[in-house]
């Protein structure tokens, strides 16, 4: 009897109410980007501070300045465990440490003034990314790749070189760096074990490729994509092969990344739409346009293949991947302006959530999609 009374109230309760919620964060033009979305709450990265948006209630801001000086936050993300985690650095005290909800964690071991730039707080070079489960934090800061505990802030191992940037893969077993070679003459990919014990492979790389703001580089358990002045590439490690994929207009530096999804690779040239390619079959399936006076400001990938598109008009274009780049529609985020607005994407790891943030006015929208 009990039984029955319990799942007919079930049957009964009223479903959770969706997720929309639109907010004004604090200290417009910050370069504010969103970190993660589920059902309950949104986080969303400034330099000068966190903000956690709940479902319903107050957000919370969390300033990342200290006495003494300026202070910036990196490398946040959400633990498996549903705790936020940061790396905040200090360039007045020249030194790092990991950061979560409640407070400090951890100073991280190790000499960063060549890495933060000290005087020059805007102008440092220092990529950092924690493995999935949040236990170690790994650097790149132009001389050498670094790698903590992220509980204690012990540095664990180093390896000497000019690296740009790194990554951990998806399942945390590995992870990739960028550096310039020995030479000078180019650069090139290093695939290491997630302990740095060992280089399990390398791919050399002319000087056009991981050049200016698309440094950075996409990667899934199997692949990294990265843009180079006239092509896309992507590398796949297990195969040991480089697929490339012609970029519409050759010869210009990139400005952004690409994004991997499965078997897809999107890519937001200068100025000329988004491309859309098959790795399977190495086919262009799309090549969206660009209003007159908008630029593409982002691009992501939802759960099922469906990517989206940030206009700088505040608008967001949808197209189905599996359906060979069907367009599906556009949906106003913000109101138009006569001015560009910077829009950033990124989706619940389920079917569910869109976080949209606008950086230059301070503002972040969380979308609930249809079906979710």
């Amino acid at each position: 009897m009990l039984t029955s009374l319990l799942l007919t109230g079930l049957l009964a309760a009223d479903p959770a109410p969706p997720f929309n919620r639109a907010v004004t964060l604090l200290s417009a033009g910050t370069d504010y980007r969103p970190v993660y979305v589920d059902s309950q709450r949104a986080v969303v990265e400034g330099q000068e501070r966190l903000v956690l948006i709940p479902r319903q209630g107050a957000i919370r801001s969390v300033p990342a300045r200290v006495t003494g000086g300026p202070t910036q936050f990196r490398a946040t993300q959400v633990r498996p465990s549903g705790q936020v985690q940061s790396v905040r650095l200090n360039f007045a005290g020249c030194g790092a440490e990991v950061w979560n909800g409640a407070g400090k964690v951890a100073a991280l071991q190790g000499n960063f003034r060549k890495a933060l730039s000290c005087d020059l707080p805007g102008e440092y070079l220092f990529s950092l990314n924690f493995n999935p489960v949040g236990t170690r934090l790994a650097a790149a800061d132009g001389a050498a790749l670094r790698l903590w505990d992220a509980g204690t802030g012990q540095l664990l191992k180093q390896q000497k070189g000019h690296y740009d940037s790194v990554q951990f893969r998806p399942d945390g077993n590995f992870l990739v760096a960028a550096a310039s070679t020995t030479t000078g003459t180019g650069r090139q990919l290093e695939l290491w074990r997630s302990d740095l014990s060992r280089r399990i492979s390398a791919l050399q790389l002319p000087r056009t490729c991981l050049q200016g703001l698309s440094r950075d580089f996409a990667l899934d358990n199997e692949r990294v994509a990265l843009a180079c002045q006239d092509e896309i590439r992507v590398w796949n490690w297990r195969k040991g092969n480089v697929q490339t994929l012609r970029r519409t207009r050759p010869g210009e530096v990139p400005e952004a990344a690409p994004v991997l999804y499965g078997d897809f690779v999107a890519h937001s040239g200068n100025g000329e739409g988004v491309s859309l390619w098959n790795l399977k079959t190495g086919q262009r399936l799309l090549q969206t346009g660009v209003p007159q006076g908008r630029q593409v400001t982002d691009v992501a990938f939802a759960p099922g293949g469906f990517m989206a598109v940030a206009l700088s008009d505040g608008s967001v274009q949808t197209y189905d991947a599996y359906k060979g780049g069907k367009y599906l529609r556009t949906q106003q985020i913000f109101p138009k302006s006569d001015r560009i607005q910077w829009l950033h994407l990124t989706f619940s790891s389920n079917w569910g959530q869109m976080l949209v943030v606008e950086s230059q006015s301070a503002r972040a929208r969380v979308i609930q999609l249809p079906g979710g």
